[in-house]
């Protein structure tokens, strides 16, 4: 059985790829965890990131953008950063054991015209998805769960 843990990604906007990567922690790893995503700011959910998602059978329709605030002073078990920009900037007020970085290209800023903009989104959608698995597989499944030691 997975491991119960409290993760937060944080990103500069909260509109794509952190929106994406708590996605993914909640259909992969539910209920064995509190998964939330946050940015430096709040730009919205970008609709794309929730068209690509539900492309995927994850619904993510009902996230909304947050920033950090919410979660200072809580204690997290992982801080993953999933832009460069913010891996530099991890505000002072988190508290976490352990942090991970995944760097991952920022889909809205995505210059191209719209089915163009949409692909995009599907690459990084599927970047996003290696990354939360590989977390998964080596931070959350227990070592005596793996199929190859």
């Amino acid at each position: 059985m997975y491991s119960s843990k409290s993760i937060l990604v944080l990103c500069a906007g909260n509109s794509s790829r952190s929106q994406m990567a708590e996605g993914y922690l909640r259909f992969f790893n539910e209920g064995f965890g509190a998964y939330y995503s946050a940015g430096l700011e709040s730009h919205g959910v970008h609709p794309l990131t929730i068209e690509v998602m539900a492309e995927d059978n994850i619904d993510i329709s009902h996230h909304l953008s947050k920033t950090y605030h919410l979660f200072e002073g809580n204690q997290l078990n992982y801080l993953i950063t999933v832009c460069d920009a913010v891996r530099d900037q991890i505000p002072a007020g988190l508290s976490f054991e352990r942090h991970v970085h995944f760097s991952i290209p920022d889909p809205a800023v995505f210059e191209g015209d719209e089915s163009e903009k949409l692909q995009y989104f599907r690459e990084v959608r599927e970047i996003v998805k290696q990354e939360i698995l590989r977390f998964i597989g080596q931070e959350l499944l227990p070592k005596d769960q793996l199929a190859f030691p």
